[in-house]
């Protein structure tokens, strides 16, 4: 019986508590000022200039990349565009980078004979491997 009792005063003395010290509500704004949740910044033109052009330079890289060895030109031109988004990769926020992959170059760069040669990774020799110290 005493337990039972002294539960019933526990509770009793919540509910006054509460009549007396409502809970304090937030809004969404002091919620994020207080770090409970976190505030969300609308993607930058940056950020999405850089992603459009991303998915265009990796259709270009990949199409018909396993059948036809495309021309030098091409390759060039490709080489152009990494160099753009790069540069376009490393003006983005740390937050920005972070939703995003980084440009890759599918190709190696190699001097042949005094000409340079763009050449896959993939189909790289041991000996174009070492003379690039990878």
């Amino acid at each position: 019986m005493k337990k039972l009792s002294l539960f019933f005063v526990l509770i009793l003395i919540v509910l006054v508590g509460l009549q007396m010290y409502p809970l304090k509500t937030t809004t969404q704004g002091q919620e994020a000022s207080l770090g409970l949740i976190p505030v969300q910044t609308p993607p930058s033109t940056l950020l999405e200039e850089y992603t459009q052009k991303y998915l265009r330079f990796q259709t270009k890289a990949n199409q018909n990349r396993l059948f036809i060895q495309p021309s030098q030109d091409f390759i060039i031109q490709l080489d152009e565009e990494a160099r753009e988004l790069q540069s376009l990769y490393e003006k983005l926020s740390l937050e920005e980078r972070r939703k995003v992959k980084k440009v890759f170059f599918p190709y190696a760069k190699i001097s042949v004979g005094g000409q340079v040669v763009y050449k896959k990774w993939e189909d790289l020799t041991e000996e174009e491997k070492n003379s690039m110290n990878c």
